[in-house]
Parts: structure tokens; sequence; C-alpha cells
């Protein structure tokens, strides 16, 4: 009876303000001509792991930005160690802010992916209240730059004044359409259930716990989601995507980024989790993976050979601890030289 039970009121005023009734709007009517262009900077959001491999892929992914991407203003680093390792010391970037954010909610933890979904969303949340960016970058530190990105990724987000979410959704670099149906499942589950278990998948049978308030919440956000047309289990992949400043601020505006345990217990991957919220404030997830385009990436591993990727025109690569073919060293050197010969397609600021 507990999984059928009707969205609060409270919940509803809240969300609902740019729900259905909203999306029947036109374009014009949901972004005036009074709204301000996006800024040509961006910020990059860096979640880093507690493992020593995760701080030495934070200062190469740091050295391959610099060598790319002259409009960054800000990175904002997620320490998820059980210490604090002061990783902000570890960025050397003249004229580039540097924040470092500490959570000490670890312990509160319940589900494999909890942690992801915590820190990315704590630091959109310091980007949409501090920062005045086109858009925030999310790179695990196993991506890499490997050419420009910036342009292709501001100019969509102008383009389009519904793109919420860029990078690599619904297809890979080599047009292979994605499955979503494992994540389908898992939304599903999370939507209606107090207390989910996991049988099968990528983790043990384990009880999962999500707050009855907070699942309240995720349920409207979704049914937001479905009315505008949402692919349960459709998301850009995590190791690489950018969110654009309208959709920060109507996420901060509607408090969804108000609470960063709001997915604690879903079970659900902090790529999945975004890309619930996006929809249901009327955002729209964006594909920018042909040859050219900035997102060379797919899980796990290189959708092709590095020097090929590099050739294809891509702007960054993910996954590169984890190709079948090319080890982790072979990938991050090739990249290294590549930045020590003037960093192939722009040189380095």
């Amino acid at each position: 009876m507990g999984a059928r039970r009707e969205v609060s009121p409270a919940d509803r005023v809240r969300l609902r303000q740019h729900g259905k009734a909203f999306h029947q709007c036109n374009k014009a009517t949901m972004v005036p001509q009074s709204t301000p262009s996006l800024r040509d900077s961006c910020a990059i959001l860096i979640p880093v792991g507690p493992s020593d491999a995760e701080v030495s892929g934070l200062v190469d992914l740091i050295s391959s930005l610099r060598c790319f991407a002259r409009e960054v203003t800000d990175v904002i680093l997620i320490d998820d160690g059980v210490k604090s390792r002061s990783l902000a010391d570890l960025v050397v970037w003249p004229g580039v802010r540097v924040v470092s954010l500490r959570s000490s909610l670890n312990k509160k933890w319940v589900d494999p992916f909890a942690a992801q979904a915590t820190g990315t969303m704590m630091g959109l949340a310091y980007a949409a209240e501090q920062l005045e960016v086109g858009y925030v970058l999310k790179l695990d530190t196993d991506t890499v730059a490997i050419g420009p990105f910036h342009d292709a990724i501001l100019t969509t987000f102008r383009d389009d004044p519904l793109a919420g979410i860029v990078g690599a959704c619904d297809v890979t670099p080599g047009q292979v359409p994605r499955d979503f149906s494992l994540w389908a499942g898992r939304v599903a589950r999370a939507a209606r259930a107090l207390h989910l278990r996991r049988t099968v998948g990528l983790f043990p049978a384990r009880p999962y716990y999500v707050n009855a308030k907070r699942r309240r919440k995720i349920d409207a956000l979704l049914r937001l989601a479905m009315e505008d047309g949402y692919q349960p289990g459709r998301h850009c992949l995590g190791g690489a995507y950018a969110v654009g400043a309208r959709v920060l601020e109507r996420l901060r505006g509607q408090g969804v980024l108000a609470d960063p345990l709001l997915w604690n217990g879903t079970g659900l991957g902090e790529d999945v989790a975004l890309a619930i919220a996006v929809s249901a404030v009327g955002f729209s997830l964006c594909n920018l993976v042909a040859d050219g385009e900035p997102f060379g990436i797919t899980l796990p591993g290189l959708p092709d050979a590095p020097q090929a990727l590099l050739e294809r025109g891509f702007g960054l690569i993910h996954s590169v601890k984890g190709d079948a073919v090319y080890s982790e060293l072979r990938i991050r050197t090739f990249c290294r030289e590549l930045r020590e010969q003037g960093g192939g397609r722009r040189g380095e600021q």
C-alpha cells in the first residue's frame, strides 16, 4: 500500500511549479527573452575516491585540462577519502580557483553508489550557489582530455535552452545504441519501495533503506520526469558529462540539490539520479559523441585506439584504467606525450 502513496501536497507545490503545466508552454515562454546569455567560462567538478590511484589520476587529469581548457575558471574537488587529503594543494593551475569539499557523511552511505551521488550533488549545489559559469563539466579521475571541447559544449547549451546535460547518452561514439534496461529496473525499485533488496547485478544481495520523506521526493521527481517523457534508466555516462547553468539554477530553485543524501539508499548511480532530476524540472539529455564532438567515451574501456580517437577529433576520453587492449600506463603515456608535443590541436596555456 505504501508503494502507491500519493505525492504529498508540499512536494507537489515545490516540484510541480515547472512540471506538466509548465511544459505545456512554448519555448519562448520557458526561456524568456530577458534570460541572460550564458557565460563563456566553465567549472570542472571532479570526485576523487579514497585510493592513491585516484589522486594520481587527478594530477594527470588536471595536466591534460590545462592543455585544452583555457576557459576554466573554477575546479571543484570532492574528497571521498577517509581523512582529508588537502587535494586542492595538488592542483597547480594559475588563475583558476580551486575548492575541495570534504564530506563527513560517509558513515551514512548505505549502498555502493551513495558516495558518488552525494559528492556530485554537493559539487553541483556549490556551483549553483557560488559560481557564475556557462556549465559545469563533471569528470572522473580516469578521464583525460586529448583535445578542445569547450566551444562545442557551450554552443549546445546556448542553441538549445532546454539542454540540461550533454554527454554520451543514447549511443556510444561508435553509434551503438546503449541499453538502459538494467538501470530501468533499479529506478522502478527505488521509486516504489522503502526497503530495497538487490538480488542480481553488480553487487551481492543486501538490504537497502530509503528514508520515507526522501522516497516521496524521489517519487515526485520521477513522476514529473515521466510526464515529460523520461525513459527510466536513461542517462549520460557518468565518467564525463556537462550540466548547463540554466538547469543548475532550476534545480537549486526547486530545492533538488538541497539534500546531498537524497539518493542515499536507492542504489542509483549519480548519473542516473541526475538524469531523473534534470528531466523532472523540464530539461533534456543531449548526445555529443559523433566524430569531432567532445565525448569519446564508453564503458568499460575506450571506444577506439587512443591515436584513432585523437584523429576522430574527440576532446575527452574516459575509462583509461579499464580498457581490454591498452593498459592505463600506455594510454596515459600517449596522452602525456601528446601534451609535451604541444597538445595536438591546442597548446597549453
